[in-house]
């Protein structure tokens, strides 16, 4: 029974990653629920993350929606990134983890939120803008993914989408392999420092895998990217008043 609560929990949290941003923030607070130490479930979640990461891509790069030229160069930061948050990540005390997690949230809620045109634009510029300045962004995207994950995606996907000026189709896809890459660095990374129950990362992933696999094809569909971002704020929203109600207990 254990073990299929949480390969249920992997097909959420793949699925709802997938299609937008946010289940990590719906995986950790459960597997801390049943017991398992925060840097742990932190450290095995990352399992679910790379072996969902893998899957969106591949049913992405299936329907011709990676742009890999612009791609690389946006990797490249995030990876850097993420290598930095994951070295960090064991230094951060338990109980300031969802104080942290709160503000993360918050501010890639009220950023989607005042990005709403670029979002629900179907046509993206002539130019994405990949400039210095805008790549420095993804570095520090990429420090907090190796860091806790929880909601990186959106974060990621919001700067593609609002910065970058990629249409939101497109930016999902390519969230998908900056989130993949920063999740094979933190598995690396936190598999050296000992935080991964490896019986546990692998249940999660299988369920990750199956949930990412169905939500990647509706999310290649016409019209898809307004669901993108309603879910994405949705997920975001209830985030928010999650983590809230959990900090006046």
């Amino acid at each position: 029974m254990y073990l299929f609560i949480i390969f249920s929990l992997g097909f959420v949290s793949g699925a709802i990653n997938t299609l937008a941003s946010g289940g990590t923030a719906l995986t950790l607070p459960i597997l801390m629920g049943l017991g398992i130490p925060g840097h742990m479930a932190n450290g095995s979640n990352r399992i679910g993350l790379l072996v969902s990461g893998i899957t969106r891509v591949a049913v992405f790069q299936r329907a011709g929606k990676i742009d890999w030229a612009h791609t690389w160069r946006l990797s490249v930061p995030m990876g850097l990134g993420a290598f930095t948050g994951a070295l960090i990540e064991h230094q951060i005390p338990e109980s300031s983890m969802r104080w942290v997690i709160f503000a993360a949230v918050l501010l890639t809620l009220v950023l989607v939120g005042f990005g709403r045109k670029r979002f629900l634009e179907e046509k993206q510029r002539a130019h994405p803008d990949l400039r210095i300045s805008k790549l420095s962004v993804f570095f520090l995207i990429g420090i907090w993914a190796g860091f806790l994950a929880v909601d990186s995606g959106g974060m990621a996907l919001w700067a593609i989408v609002v910065l970058v000026g990629i249409e939101t189709v497109k930016a999902n896809a390519l969230k998908g392999v900056l989130t993949l890459v920063t999740s094979l660095i933190s598995v690396i990374t936190m598999g050296f420092e000992h935080e991964i129950d490896w019986k546990l990362g692998i249940t999660l992933a299988g369920g990750s895998m199956m949930g990412s696999w169905i939500a990647a094809k509706f999310a290649v569909t016409e019209g898809a990217w307004v669901w993108i971002f309603r879910l994405l704020m949705i997920m975001l929203a209830a985030e928010v008043l999650w983590i809230l109600l959990s900090l006046m207990q």
